[in-house]
């Protein structure tokens, strides 16, 4: 079974199970192409009159997944690409709006990221808003009495895409199995 995550589960995952912390991105603004798929001179170009960030990350729009450097999770494009849905929603609403994390190819480097918190229109398509979905099982454990108890537990995180993907690379984190998927050229 798959659902979208929480945003405190993508959160967790965007800062690698560490408390504050982020994906590095570089310490210049044109450092940003060289970890991300953002808002760039190509982007720029394409959309005259819209601000980007003065260097190139080499696609105007989506990247394959993997292009750039992964988190310490190993999970790839956790900021730029795109947009990717949770399963939350912002305190005020109505049930349509859902909370998207970590930007966009259409973004500049002060919109991506792991907290940013943006809300977006579920029953609309954008090219610019993607998922990652999370596997959950059910297993069922012996109590201490022999009584059986189910127990969610997680199997699995998977990288996003608009496309179908498959698995490149799997690994384990504190028990936890998580794996890292491609969108096919």
């Amino acid at each position: 079974m798959y659902r979208l995550p929480t945003e405190r589960e993508w959160e967790y995952a965007g800062r690698s199970g560490k408390t504050g912390g982020k994906p590095y991105l570089g310490n210049r603004p044109e450092d940003i192409c060289k970890y991300a798929n953002v808002a760039d001179e190509r982007f720029g170009a394409a959309y005259p009159g819209n601000w980007f960030e003065p260097c190139d990350d080499g696609y105007l729009y989506t990247s394959p997944v993997g292009t750039y450097p992964p988190t310490d999770f190993g999970l790839y494009d956790i900021v730029g690409n795109v947009r990717e849905w949770t399963d939350s929603f912002p305190d005020d609403d109505d049930g349509d709006y859902y909370i998207t994390k970590g930007g966009s190819w259409q973004e500049r480097r002060n919109s991506v990221g792991v907290t940013a918190q943006p809300a977006n229109d579920a029953r609309m398509r954008r090219t610019w808003i993607g998922f990652r979905v999370r596997s959950v099982t059910e297993t069922r454990a012996e109590r201490q009495d022999g009584r059986a108890e189910g127990i969610l537990a997680v199997a699995g995180y998977l990288s996003y895409g608009t496309l179908p993907c498959t698995c490149v690379d799997t690994y384990l984190d504190e028990g936890d199995a998580w794996m890292v998927l491609t969108i096919p050229a």
